[in-house]
């Protein structure tokens, strides 16, 4: 994962919040900035919400030493359960990728994940289906727009 990532400064993605009355989504952008380091064989992903306003960080992922050593799942939880469902190609705004299919659940939330098969800890699309704490459906969708 190192290696595949070492050239990698952010990735950009589109998230969009299905907002159910108007059938339309409500898109933000996030940013995934990626430093590694190949001597200690470590990756760090610092999450980031862009804002009209601001940046915010709302997550920071670690994998090596001794920090999410188990996680091949870098930088989502773990799902648990999950099943793969096979190998798709898919299209998003970065590009068409040849991708692992993962559904899973955490806790009440299922979520379906397009792992990127030659870029290790890259998606290309993840979606997540739960309910809100408004006891609402909340259905969100994230699709890769850059690698830079």
């Amino acid at each position: 994962m190192v290696e595949s990532l070492q050239h990698v400064n952010y990735l950009k993605f589109r998230s969009g919040l299905l907002l159910e009355e108007q059938q339309t989504f409500k898109s933000t952008s996030m940013l995934e900035k990626i430093e590694t380091n190949l001597e200690e064989q470590s990756v760090i992903s610092l999450n980031l919400i862009v804002s009209q306003d601001d940046t915010t960080q709302y997550a920071e992922n670690n994998k090596g030493g001794m920090m999410e050593s188990g996680n091949a799942f870098f930088s989502k939880n773990e799902p648990w359960p999950y099943k793969i469902e096979g190998v798709e190609t898919i299209t998003v705004p970065a590009g068409t990728f040849e991708c692992k299919v993962i559904v899973g659940f955490e806790d009440e939330t299922k979520l379906k994940y397009w792992m990127i098969n030659d870029k290790p800890g890259v998606y290309a699309k993840f979606i997540t289906e739960g309910v809100s704490v408004f006891d609402e459906l909340e259905y969100r969708m994230v699709e890769l727009e850059e690698i830079k």
